[in-house]
């Protein structure tokens, strides 16, 4: 018999507080909202899939120590309405999240989560948030869930936040949740925890189609193409369904569906250096072709014309390819450009808060926004 969400969320073993801090953050629902915040070790599983099979110990069979990671978080006074769940983009970490964690708990009265990912390349300890922890970023997110369940002892509604790499990792995660189980360590791993429907999916700024991307860091990244490579295995070619799983655009309808989602926000600037604009369009179909209502972002200017907190097309390559525009040109364009995720005045993660707002206040109509659309 299928147990349920409750028992295997209070079954999760380990859920040790490392640390925690309370702080008053304004919010508009109830006035000032007094939120806490800290960070959580939890169980879960790794590639090779240790202690996959025993959710609940605290060792594998060997008698070694079943893998785990920091879940930073945040939560309002009172009953949370829902959960937020953070998936990290390339070069960033759970632990870099804190504050913004606590700023959407408090103005959507929520739990605001992100996982901090720990397969660190071994030559790179201080690196974070490599290619090759996708994966990893899609089994701890259905940990966390659970975790925050069984916090709360509520189904809560569940919002997925993905930022650039972060949506492949949003990709994986949905496929692991639907796909068939049998002989696959991570989709047992995930559906174990039952971290199904979703109320909502922000993809900002997102790898929509991880395939291009191993194509474009091949000429102009070979650290980043590597990196692809070892979390799928190989190339497009020789680990075609691996580079699908991982690609919100080649999810097959059927798993776009299962998620129960009834509402998914694209958000895409027009001269993004590291993941191009075509990619949003190629996620937006996927998002239509089930049946989902579609929540449409284009932000064409910058707020101003300098490159604080984000990254613009032309500006990457110049020099790379002849005849490019300098960065003294790309700076006079104003364009918008793809966003420090960890800088929230930047135009892309202010269209992703305007995003999950709408959201969480209910709202799973279609529409298309345009931001900026008059240059600075």
């Amino acid at each position: 018999m299928r147990a349920s969400w409750r028992r295997l969320a209070v079954a999760l073993p380990l859920a040790v507080t490392v640390a925690a801090s309370g702080a008053a953050v304004a919010g508009p629902h109830a006035g000032p909202q007094q939120t806490r915040s800290g960070v959580v070790t939890l169980r879960t599983t790794d590639d090779a899939g240790t202690c996959a099979a025993t959710p609940t110990a605290r060792k594998s069979a060997t008698g070694a120590a079943c893998p785990t990671f920091p879940l930073y978080y945040a939560m309002p006074k009172g009953t949370p309405r829902a959960l937020v769940v953070v998936f990290h983009g390339h070069g960033h970490n759970g632990e870099q999240y804190p504050a913004q964690l606590a700023s959407i708990a408090a103005e959507h009265h929520v739990i605001a989560v992100a996982m901090g990912t720990v397969e660190l390349a071994a030559d790179k300890p201080s690196y974070r948030g490599p290619f090759d922890s996708v994966d990893e970023e899609a089994r701890d997110a259905a940990v966390a869930i659970a975790w925050a369940r069984a916090k709360t002892h509520s189904q809560l509604k569940t919002y997925l936040l993905g930022v650039s790499m972060g949506g492949s990792g949003l990709a994986y995660f949905i496929d692991a949740a639907t796909r068939a189980k049998a002989g696959d360590r991570d989709a047992t791993w995930v559906q174990s925890f039952h971290p199904l429907p979703l109320a909502g999916l922000v993809d900002a700024e997102g790898i929509s189609n991880l395939s291009e991307t191993w194509a474009e860091a091949s000429g102009f990244d070979k650290v980043a193409a590597a990196e692809i490579e070892l979390e799928t295995g190989g190339t497009p070619t020789t680990a075609t369904a691996a580079y699908q799983a991982r690609s919100l655009a080649l999810l097959p309808t059927s798993e776009w569906k299962a998620t129960g989602l009834p509402v998914v926000a694209v958000i895409h600037d027009v001269d993004d250096g590291l993941v191009p604009y075509n990619q949003t369009f190629e996620a937006r179909a996927a998002v239509l072709a089930a049946g989902i209502s579609l929540q449409g972002y284009d932000i064409v200017f910058k707020d101003s014309c300098d490159q604080a907190g984000q990254t613009t097309g032309t500006a990457t390559i110049t020099k790379a390819i002849p005849g490019f525009p300098t960065s003294t040109t790309e700076d006079a364009l104003c364009l918008a450009g793809h966003a420090n995720e960890n800088d929230p005045t930047t135009p892309v993660m202010k269209a992703a808060m305007q995003a999950l707002a709408t959201m969480v206040n209910g709202n799973i109509s279609g529409s298309e926004t345009l931001i900026n659309t008059s240059r600075p």
